[in-house]
């Protein structure tokens, strides 16, 4: 264990406040942050004598130059289909389901783990410190391969149950053994990883299943995750089926509530909003893949102004082609300014907060991760400021949002760990990427 002081760098902290600190220092002590100070007026920070905490190193970083910000957070993807990036770049949704449906099938074990550290490599590359992977039937590898890179997860399983109509084979009771060893192997105390249990959609799966799927999930005390009104198709498709909007839907069957999570919701009429917002339930928001596959832009400002916790996320890199959150800020800002025609429809620092601290909200994890405040896991990244100007707070966020490429990630912090360094990851390159060793949140 130690204590590192990150020195002098222009803090974004996302904090309730939203904090500026044009030269701060951030001190993490133990895996948390233990300070966030102005540098001008904190105690000098060089190498200090061990506490009685039993800290046996100290190191300084000095970060001017660079804009400290919170960990980002990515409220949805399938890092298991990695491998097939490239794959049925030009359909829309539907069909591109149809298409990828016997290539998903045909991966094995082996590939889905060579396609989650590829997606888990990409993320914390590109400045993401939590990802919520959405599996099959195997939430056990996806947390062990990000564990072992040092990557924070929040997986779980969402199989269907139906093919557009037509009965599909499925293992439930296979998925909610594998998340129920997935917990108990890595319930150990150091929170990298947190379960959840959920079904893959109102279109593909039917609907006794989508009611014990959530009964699943409430007796093991986990969030329950599906795909809900992604397309215009979709709604068409359940409006013939059972004569209701996927919203109105789903909360006929019980599904929506506080600790639901719905996943696109890109298609809402107002008395959906008017649902959601008193289930209580969260939404991640997935603007490149839902332009990708033509699937529409998600009214985010209504739901935001609705009192709905929105989160951002890149979706899958079949569908999205990358794991970038700082493209995801961008591309939620840039649609919604155009759907509206509005410059004001979704600001440079409403993107920020949704792909840190409203992201953790939608993932349970608020308490513990999305801002740089002391208590909180030192989740956070250094980026390289390539304004000329001294860093004002507009500046920073500018800069944050709008500028920033993956080559200006200096470093990546996990738990206070740095798990990338220069645009490398720290933990490869040792005998044996360890298969157990660090366990699973409350969230």
């Amino acid at each position: 264990m130690g204590r590192v002081f990150i020195e002098h760098a222009a803090v974004l902290t996302c904090d309730p406040e939203d904090r500026f600190l044009a030269d701060g220092r951030i001190t993490i002590e133990d895996g948390r942050i233990a300070a966030v100070e102005d540098a001008r007026q904190a105690p000098a920070g060089g190498p200090v004598a061990p506490t009685s905490g039993g800290l046996d190193t100290v190191k300084a970083v000095d970060a001017r130059g660079h804009i400290a910000i919170p960990g980002l957070i990515n409220t949805h993807t399938h890092l298991w289909l990695s491998l097939l990036r490239g794959t049925a770049d030009d359909l829309t949704l539907f069909p591109w389901l149809r298409y990828l449906a016997p290539r998903i099938d045909a991966l094995d074990e082996a590939q889905i783990r060579q396609a989650t550290a590829l997606g888990v490599t990409e993320a914390l590359k590109s400045g993401t410190t939590c990802v919520c992977e959405c599996c099959r039937y195997a939430p056990d590898l996806a947390a062990e391969v990000a564990a072992a890179l040092g990557c924070r997860i929040v997986v779980g399983g969402m199989p269907p149950s139906e093919w557009f109509g037509t009965p599909a084979p499925h293992d439930y009771p296979l998925l909610v053994a594998r998340t129920r060893e997935t917990a108990r192997r890595y319930d150990n105390g150091s929170r990298l990883v947190s379960l959840w249990l959920g079904a893959h959609s109102a279109y593909n799966c039917g609907p006794e299943f989508l009611r014990e799927a959530k009964r699943q999930a409430t007796a093991m005390g986990c969030d329950f995750y599906l795909h809900l009104a992604e397309c215009a198709a979709e709604v068409d498709y359940i409006r013939e089926r059972y004569g209701r909007t996927p919203v109105q839907y789903v909360a006929d069957l019980g599904l929506l509530d506080d600790r639901t999570v719905a996943i696109h919701c890109v298609w809402l009429t107002e008395e959906d909003i008017r649902l959601f917002r008193q289930s209580g339930a969260r939404m991640a928001h997935c603007p490149v893949s839902n332009a990708k596959l033509g699937s529409g832009v998600a009214p985010i400002g209504k739901y935001r102004a609705a009192g709905i916790s929105v989160g951002l996320g890149t979706d899958s890199m079949v569908s999205n082609n990358t794991q970038s959150m700082f493209q995801e800020m961008r591309f939620a800002v840039l649609l919604q300014r155009a759907l509206h025609q509005d410059a004001a429809a979704l600001t440079a620092a409403a993107a920020l907060r949704m792909a840190t601290i409203d992201a953790a909200r939608v993932l349970g994890l608020e308490r513990e991760i999305g801002s740089i405040e002391p208590g909180k896991r030192a989740d956070l990244v250094l980026v390289r400021s390539s304004h000329p100007s001294p860093l004002t707070a507009d500046l920073a966020l500018s800069e944050v949002v709008y500028t920033v490429q993956r080559d200006q990630i200096e470093a990546v912090y996990v738990e206070g760990e740095r798990v990338v360094d220069g645009g490398r990851l720290t933990r490869v390159g040792q005998e044996a990427l360890p298969r157990r060793g660090v366990c699973r949140g409350s969230g």
